[in-house]
Formats: C-alpha cells, sequence, structure tokens
C-alpha cells in the first residue's frame, strides 16, 4: 500500500491560504479533521506570530461558521474551526482516502499524506482535478505486503489497528489505553504490553530497515 505525500494548493478564497501566506512566521499544524454532510470541523495549533490577529482574521472570514478558542500557553494556540466550504476535505471524502493528521499548512499550501491503493490515489487526484485545486504529488513510497513481511503478530497489528480507529494516538487523544483495553476484550496491563512490543518493532524497522 503506497504512501503519498501531496502538496495541495489551498484555493484562495479560504481563509487559511491567506492566513498562512500573510504571517509565515506563524506554523498552522492541523491535529486533526472531521467532515459530516458538507461541514467540517478541524482543530488547529497556532504557535508563532500574533495569534490575536490572526484568530481575529478566522473570526472575520465568511466561511468560517465557528471558533472555539480550547488552550492557549503562551507559546501555542489550540482553536477548534468549523466550516460549511470544506474544499479541502470534501475531495478527501468523496475518494475515500483516510487523510494523516497533523499536517501542516504553510505559504497557502497544505502538506499532506495519505495512504491508500493506487485506485484510491488516483480517486483523490480525479476529485482535486474535477475542483480546480492545484497539486503536487511530491513522493509516493510503496511498502510490503503485511503477508509477505510479517513485522508484527495478528495480535499486535490488531491492538495497533483498534487504538489507531479509537484515536489512541492522535493529538491530542482521543481514547486511553483502558478504553483500547475494553475493546480489545483484555486488561490494560495486556493492551500496554501488546502495543509497546508492537510500537518498539515499527520503531526498530523506521531505524534500520535491514532489521
Amino acid at each position: 500500500m503506497p504512501l503519498a505525500k501531496i502538496a495541495v494548493s489551498i484555493p484562495a478564497e479560504m481563509w487559511i491560504a491567506n492566513a498562512s501566506a500573510e504571517h509565515p512566521e506563524v506554523t498552522f499544524r492541523v491535529i486533526s479533521t472531521q467532515y459530516d454532510d458538507g461541514t467540517a470541523t478541524g482543530l488547529f495549533e497556532i504557535e508563532g506570530g500574533d495569534v490575536v490577529e490572526v484568530l481575529a482574521g478566522a473570526n472575520d472570514a465568511p466561511e468560517i461558521t465557528g471558533l472555539d478558542l480550547l488552550w492557549n500557553d503562551g507559546s501555542k494556540t489550540v482553536v477548534q474551526l468549523e466550516t460549511d466550504k470544506p474544499a479541502l476535505l470534501r475531495p478527501v471524502s468523496r475518494a475515500g482516502v483516510p487523510l494523516r493528521t497533523p499536517f501542516v499548512i504553510a505559504d497557502g499550501v497544505a502538506s499532506w499524506e495519505v495512504s491508500a491503493s493506487d485506485d484510491k490515489l488516483s480517486a483523490l487526484t480525479d476529485e482535486l482535478d474535477e475542483l480546480g485545486i492545484t497539486y503536487d504529488v511530491e513522493s509516493v513510497q510503496s511498502f510490503p505486503n503485511p503477508d509477505e513481511d510479517p513485522l508484527l503478530t495478528p495480535r499486535q497489528r490488531e491492538a495497533l489497528a483498534t487504538a489507531f480507529e479509537a484515536g489512541y494516538y492522535d493529538t491530542p487523544r482521543e481514547a486511553t489505553q483502558a478504553a483500547v483495553a475494553g475493546s480489545l476484550g483484555i486488561t490494560k496491563a495486556t493492551c500496554s504490553d501488546l502495543l509497546h512490543r508492537a510500537e518498539g518493532k515499527l520503531v526498530e524497522r523506521c531505524i534500520d530497515p535491514d532489521a
């Protein structure tokens, strides 16, 4: 299953396109997204620059229908934004491609990573083309079939998948380890061991591909 890195140019009429271009000193990081029936909600981490000015612009943007300040520690600000014009998430939803988060937006460009079949990736680029959204597929990396490279045991893979789907690896976390253990029907200690061993193998493979 390939992992594609795609630089997507955000339509100029969207607030975030202008904000990221006008404030190059600010880092915009999309922590999580949700798209439902034409409405999109995103959790943004904003770091650096004049955050008050940035948020004032978001508050005045016609496509932003909701803005909630969730956290600020003086250096980083986390806000939840809602829009009824989700130009970027609509093609992702239509193509059925999972979008990895977090991803960074800088100078009007969103740096996406998507992992999907060749057909799904083709469907995504077709959707972007149809909407007139420009993009650049920077790289496509193929990963071995799990059946051909059994890095993880079936139980470890199940634990990781359950944790991922529950939001355990989201930032901030959407699920506790106890909740993941409950979904798997095992104790928290067993769940911790499964995840720790699986994560260790994945880190080892990342650092030393020949291991």
